[in-house]
């Protein structure tokens, strides 16, 4: 399938924004079924709910998702057919992560529907709520909205009140791959990494933190907002009424849960005794 996406990527003057995707296969559920990790996890942060969640959102992203995505999108094109010139194994790690969010919604519509199942713990009550066999709680795939941006946006000059050139970059899902680890391991360093990962250069140079924590805090504050700007809009989240307390809640879509790929069996935000249950 033909599809363009939100930004895509922009080489030698050209814009390549359109993804040739297929449905998902046996072969790429089997990255998802790999119950070994995620039972090490379950046992590692068994007292730990929440980061349990964050572990096994993270071995979703850094372990199964480029592998599913490099193996089903077989190329990046322009709007009159001509080839991004890489393989699908390295553009897919350029892409701008709400690509990635995009590519991955679309191939789930494509393998199983538009319809996804949901399940939902109440924050308020705890009453869980279910999607199953068309009744409960599915959300459609197919009237999310998003806004497309011209890949030319992916690279932005700003200048300083101190006259410091600054190249800005779209961060893609290498730098999210990056942060992952920064806040895994560095998380007191999360501000400056934030930034850092979405800076090309600082004056013709290579950004470092000391050059970046050299910069005034005005400064500091100016890359923060323009780098915001660059943001593509897509909203991940849904809103959800408990049938039982009729508390207005709202979810993010779980596309990093293990199971997302699951055709019916996905779990959602909610009271962390719910979340990764495969029952």
């Amino acid at each position: 399938m033909l599809k363009k996406l939100l930004c895509g990527l922009h080489h030698e003057g050209k814009d390549y924004n359109v993804a040739n995707f297929e449905e998902l296969t046996g072969k790429q559920q089997n990255y998802l079924m790999r119950f070994d990790d995620i039972l090490e996890l379950k046992e590692k942060y068994s007292n730990d709910p929440q980061k349990l969640k964050e572990e096994l959102s993270f071995l979703n992203l850094r372990s199964h998702l480029p592998v599913i995505l490099s193996d089903l999108t077989s190329d990046l094109q322009n709007d009159i057919g001509e080839l991004y010139p890489k393989k699908s194994s390295e553009f897919i790690y350029e892409l701008p992560i709400e690509d990635i969010y995009f590519l991955l919604i679309n191939i789930r519509e494509l393998s199983f529907g538009h319809m996804l199942p949901l399940k939902v713990t109440c924050d308020v009550c705890g009453t869980v709520q279910i999607g199953k066999k068309g009744a409960g709680i599915f959300l459609e795939l197919d009237k999310l909205e998003y806004k497309r941006v011209s890949p030319e946006t992916s690279r932005k000059e700003i200048v300083t009140h101190k006259d410091h050139k600054i190249v800005l970059k779209r961060r893609g899902l290498k730098e999210a791959l990056q942060l992952e680890n920064i806040f895994k391991d560095h998380p007191k360093d999360m501000y400056t990494y934030t930034l850092l990962l979405a800076i090309e250069s600082i004056d013709g140079k290579k950004p470092t933190t000391e050059i970046l924590e050299s910069l005034t805090a005005k400064e500091n504050n100016l890359i923060k907002e323009e780098v915001d700007k660059m943001n593509i809009e897509i909203d991940l989240n849904f809103e959800h009424i408990c049938e039982k307390c009729k508390e207005e809640l709202i979810y993010p879509l779980p596309i990093l849960d293990p199971f997302f790929f699951s055709p019916s069996k996905i779990h959602t935000q909610g009271s962390p005794k719910s979340l990764y249950n495969t029952d």
